[in-house]
């Protein structure tokens, strides 16, 4: 048995997130579906993330295993040529069996996109959040607030039984282009809907509705961040899943 690595990147705007969900659309079951009909034999996928419904990726890591070995430029060619357009496989190499995509990352980064102009381009309404309004560029001061290990619970749609909510954050960056903001963030893991979650927080810390104290707060409470909001999924990415 031989497995796979395959660099896989997507528009998720016509589709309900990586896992499948019948009857929905789904990234797995589109790719499952192309590898078994090169194939020929029955594939099991494995991703990294399993994103949800509207969200991209840039970088999205996905394992399979194949009785046999093959020529691995034809068949990524064959796998393009028969994904929809809006999927991309770019790059596939053969891996140990012991590598496993989700649980041999060390880090992920994830890019948030907003628009905070007046009006947005009908072209990017998938891609971007549009948050008009007085928005200021401060949110950098409380950036500190969500650096190093904490309880990420407030932040987090997920169950509290469900897994340990402390998350190590490496780095937030806010990078603008004129109306266009570009938040990253990296870190060792992500809860469901924390990445969104914080980004709401920021947004609304930079246009007055949330103060610092408040975010604080949340922090120590430890509860669902009722205060801030959960930012919609079309504007984030996963841009790129780290390994060592």
């Amino acid at each position: 048995m031989f497995q796979y690595r395959i660099l896989i990147s997507y528009d998720g705007a016509g589709y309900h997130g990586w896992q499948k969900a019948c009857p929905y659309p789904s990234i797995e079951r589109s790719l499952q579906g192309v590898l078994e009909q090169i194939l020929q034999e029955k594939i099991s996928l494995q991703a990294a993330s399993r994103t949800d419904r509207g969200v991209h990726a840039k970088g999205q890591v996905v394992t399979f295993n194949c009785t046999r070995s093959f020529d691995r430029g034809k068949i990524l060619c064959s796998i393009n040529r028969l994904l929809r357009p809006d999927i991309r496989a770019l790059s596939l190499n053969q891996v140990l069996s012991t590598f496993h995509p989700s649980l041999d990352a060390r880090a992920k980064t994830y890019l948030y996109q907003v628009y905070v102009g007046k009006i947005l381009y009908p072209h990017e309404r998938f891609y971007f959040w549009h948050y008009p309004g007085k928005i200021s560029e401060d949110m950098q001061i409380v950036f500190p607030l969500f650096l190093g290990r904490k309880n990420f619970n407030a932040f987090s749609s997920e169950p509290k039984a469900a897994r340990s909510p402390e998350c190590n954050l490496h780095t937030i960056q806010l990078e603008t282009i004129g109306e266009r903001w570009y938040i990253r963030l990296k870190g060792d893991r992500f809860l469901y809907k924390m990445v969104r979650t914080i980004v709401g927080t920021l947004m609304n810390f930079s246009s007055g509705k949330l103060s610092k104290d408040e975010i604080i707060a949340l922090f120590s409470q430890g509860n669902r961040a009722d205060a801030g909001i959960s930012a919609p999924a079309h504007g984030l990415f996963l841009e790129k899943v780290h390994y060592e």
